[in-house]
């Protein structure tokens, strides 16, 4: 187990993470917090990923050329 310390700068957000949690402590109040927040990220990600199932098996030549200036497109956004 590690032990992190953190600054308490907004008290009231503290406050309303273990009321919301229920959680008996600090801590476990924030990993379910966490936990919770990963969890919801996960659902959207899925969901996205089944609404736009299909798209990109499309044997369009035209969108598998826009995808591929989209990705160069991308690739010149990246740090090196």
């Amino acid at each position: 187990m590690k032990r992190i310390t953190l600054e308490l700068k907004d008290p009231e957000l503290i406050r309303w993470v273990q009321e919301y949690t229920g959680a008996p402590s600090l801590s476990e109040a924030i990993f379910q917090a966490l936990h919770e927040l990963r969890s919801r990220l996960d659902r959207q990600r899925q969901e996205l990923l089944d609404r736009t199932y299909g798209l990109w098996e499309a044997e369009d030549q035209q969108l598998e050329e826009a995808l591929r200036e989209l990705k160069a497109g991308w690739n010149t956004w990246r740090m090196p």
